[in-house]
């Protein structure tokens, strides 16, 4: 993740502002965004309607489930299309199972049912934080963001079921009065084929709300980062510190502005002395008549900004006349005519054995992820070292992969402190610790993680023992990243140090 390839304007917005931030995000990848839920929703729901054929309002109940997983690669997309990293461009095929299968089942138990869930879907998918990180990591950003996405699940909801509802009764609107359709004959039993039409129909109007709902999620999730973390400021001092080094890199182009700055000066001073050779000086100016007068006020008041013209082609909404109090009763008289729906119980009392047999199964599964969980041997908990994740190459925006650090990294410090170049010393040494952890000693720290959280997962392992050491260096490197206090060079020289005794 880096800030510089940020393809947003980086300042904190207000929730409201992230979630329309979110919908012009999904305008602009749709089709990706569209492709990566569609296409696996549809190979599950292939398989699922072959299962079920006899039971299609099973499909459907099962892929409506499942939707926390099928959100999961439209999220590692416009993570990637937001920080101008290609779709699959590095991708790997380990990468995408992590992705669906990582907190897939606290996504689909306790967790699916979260007005939030979209909201905190990035700090399991992308962070990988569980247990009570996971807890503390969501409380911490849901504060002032909460209640915007509750309501963004509650609205996303809705429009799902209106495109679902507008579907059969457009069918209506254009077949009219002359072909007759039974009641519910979406939902009837003696029309299969019509029902796996309708479970068709409903997969599509899923399809098209998905991506909006993710990409707005993952808006109001980058406006908290932005927001804690002060990425606008970050951004900000990159840019001022760019722009200094281009002025020391160009004094000569800033001598030869002041000389030409002077030279027009002078150039105006001689104009202003010596009128009499100005071409000016003959010409005379004639007051303007009142008719001139009025036709030039009448110009500008039929020229911008006075007068705006736009070319509107899409439809807007004119205002809303009266409506009919007897236009909403087609509903209920739809209702009362219906025979095929029994009110007698007997409908009732089938979805309500399904809803049990649901949570007996849900029962069943969270029993079995404690049984494992605590009987489990270590032999079996233990992890292979083809399955421990790639240490990141770049760190809050510095360089550790072994490409980037000297191979004598003593003499490159002394050589930056002989220079007097004491911040770069201090980066050298801060990255070579890092380097050291990461890549030899087995410390899994994600690239998102800030100086402090390095600080705390190191101190979390116990197969190293740096006795407070690196913790020293991340503070003094903090001092003087962000606070410009530079330590002296026997501090840097200690430091160094401390650092290769502890990490021999």
């Amino acid at each position: 993740m880096n800030l510089a390839d940020l393809q947003l304007k980086a300042r904190v917005r207000t929730p409201w502002q992230a979630l329309d931030l979110g919908v012009l995000m999904a305008r602009r990848w749709f089709w990706p965004l569209w492709i990566s839920w569609f296409v696996p929703a549809t190979v599950l729901f292939v398989l699922l309607s072959l299962f079920f054929y006899d039971s299609p309002w099973i499909v459907m109940s099962i892929i409506w489930w499942l939707k926390p997983v099928l959100e999961r690669l439209p999220l590692l997309f416009v993570s990637r299309f937001l920080f101008n990293e290609g779709a699959l461009s590095g991708v790997t095929w380990r990468q995408i199972r992590s992705t669906l299968l990582y907190g897939g089942l606290v996504s689909l138990t306790w967790l699916r049912l979260d007005p939030k869930r979209s909201f905190i879907q990035p700090v399991i998918v992308l962070e990988k934080q569980k247990g009570r990180a996971r807890r503390v990591r969501s409380r911490v950003l849901s504060y002032n963001s909460a209640s915007a996405a509750t309501w963004l699940t509650v609205v996303m909801a809705h429009v799902e079921w209106l495109l679902f509802a507008a579907g059969p009764v457009l069918l209506m609107l254009l077949l009219g009065t002359f072909v007759e359709l039974e009641d519910f004959w979406l939902l009837g039993v003696e029309h299969e084929w019509l029902a796996h039409g309708s479970n068709v129909f409903t997969l599509i109007c899923m399809s098209v709300v998905a991506p909006f709902y993710v990409a707005c999620g993952f808006s109001l999730y980058i406006n908290r980062r932005i927001e804690l973390e002060a990425w606008d400021l970050e951004l900000l001092f990159r840019q001022i510190a760019s722009q200094r080094t281009q002025q020391s890199d160009k004094p000569k182009r800033s001598s030869t502005a002041a000389l030409l700055l002077v030279f027009n000066l002078t150039l105006v001073t001689s104009f202003a002395l010596y009128p009499g050779t100005s071409a000016w000086a003959d010409s005379s100016v004639m007051p303007a008549t009142p008719e001139q007068s009025k036709e030039q006020v009448m110009t500008m008041l039929e020229s911008p900004p006075f007068t705006n013209e736009k070319e509107v082609t899409t439809w807007h909404w004119k205002d809303a006349e009266e409506l009919d109090a007897e236009s909403g009763d087609w509903l209920k008289d739809w209702f009362d005519e219906s025979g095929d729906f029994s009110w007698d119980g007997t409908s009732l009392f089938q979805i309500a054995e399904v809803l049990v047999w649901v949570a007996v199964a849900l029962l069943l599964i969270f029993l079995a992820r404690v049984l494992v969980k605590y009987v489990e041997s270590p032999v079996g908990a233990a992890v292979t070292e083809s399955d421990k994740p790639d240490p990141p190459r770049v760190l809050m925006g510095l360089s550790i992969d072994a490409e980037s650090i000297p191979a004598d990294i003593e003499k490159a410090v002394t050589e930056a402190l002989d220079q007097g170049d004491l911040r770069l010393a201090l980066s050298l040494t801060y990255r070579y610790a890092l380097h050291r952890l990461t890549h030899q000693y087995g410390v899994e720290v994600e690239h998102w993680q800030t100086e402090l959280e390095c600080a705390a997962t190191v101190r979390g392992h116990s197969e190293v023992s740096l006795d407070g050491v690196f913790d020293r260096l991340t503070h003094v490197w903090l001092r003087s990243a962000y606070a410009h206090q530079q330590p002296s060079r026997a501090k840097v020289e200690e430091l160094l140090g401390a650092m290769q005794k502890v990490l021999k």
